[in-house]
């Protein structure tokens, strides 16, 4: 690595710990009860460091999104990717490992604390809106161009629920135990992607 790539690379650093330092924050204090010096602290930086990559919590939250967005593309290229006849079997795979992150309890306080600033700031709440449109037009094209289902957007829609309700279950029920519902979930999905 030259000195020039090792300088590049220094700032993804740096802005990734203080991203991680904030989604910390967000969740042990929730959006609101996080300052900027609180993030810094976390970070362990200079609150004017934090400034320099972001200009305030509201890009923060944008750039958490946005590394969000980075991981659905892949998942979507991945998807494209495959033959046709592979892909129900890939999906739910998938799908699966995706309900077992989303229903990690760190993840679930951090994407409800997210959706519920969404509610009430109307750039997050673009920026979420962004990000499930881009998710659920990549999942239409799949289940009903690729694989031939009908009625895909309403199949994308029951799916995102189904996964996106394990995150509030983890924070309702933070003893359930989410690998005994993946075999249930795997045939839920199974249906979901399946001609009745």
């Amino acid at each position: 690595m030259t000195d020039d790539q090792a300088a590049e690379a220094e700032p993804v650093t740096k802005k990734d710990q203080a991203l991680q330092a904030a989604a910390r924050c967000f969740v042990e204090e929730g959006f609101h009860g996080s300052s900027m010096s609180r993030i810094a602290k976390a970070a362990k930086m200079s609150v004017g460091h934090i400034y320099h990559y972001f200009a305030s919590k509201d890009e923060i939250i944008a750039a958490i999104v946005r590394e969000e967005e980075i991981k659905a593309d892949e998942k979507l290229a991945y998807f494209r990717s495959l033959p046709a006849e592979a892909l129900h079997e890939a999906l739910i795979t998938k799908i699966d490992e995706a309900a077992c992150h989303l229903s990690d309890m760190f993840h679930s306080v951090l994407m409800l604390e997210i959706l519920a600033e969404a509610a009430r700031n109307p750039e997050i709440a673009r920026i979420v809106q962004e990000l499930d449109t881009s998710m659920r037009n990549g999942f239409i094209e799949i289940i009903g161009q690729r694989m031939g289902l009908s009625n895909a957007e309403a199949r994308v829609e029951v799916l995102f629920s189904v996964i996106g309700g394990l995150a509030i279950r983890a924070i309702r029920n933070p003893d359930f135990d989410r690998r005994s519902v993946v075999p249930v979930i795997e045939g839920v999905i199974g249906q979901i992607l399946s001609e009745h």
